[in-house]
């Protein structure tokens, strides 16, 4: 299990590692441990002032990057 990144920012990845490794403290009873990023990463202004993280079904967008749950015959 773990996750799977894609994105343009790479100034960003100090940010997603500190939000990536709080939702998996928190939702992963919730939504599993492996994630897939379709979304990619344009907008580095949100990461540096606030984050939202929404979660509804198997789907967790976390500002402007939705992620889904890898599927079950990857693990």
């Amino acid at each position: 299990s773990g996750w799977i990144l894609s994105f343009h920012a790479s100034a960003a990845q100090m940010h997603i590692d500190h939000v990536l490794d709080r939702l998996q403290k928190h939702s992963t009873e919730l939504l599993g441990s492996s994630f897939v990023v379709y979304a990619l990463i344009y907008e580095i202004t949100d990461w540096l002032t606030m984050t939202t993280i929404q979660i509804k079904h198997d789907v967790v967008q976390i500002n402007n990057i939705v992620m889904t749950q890898v599927p079950e015959e990857h693990t």
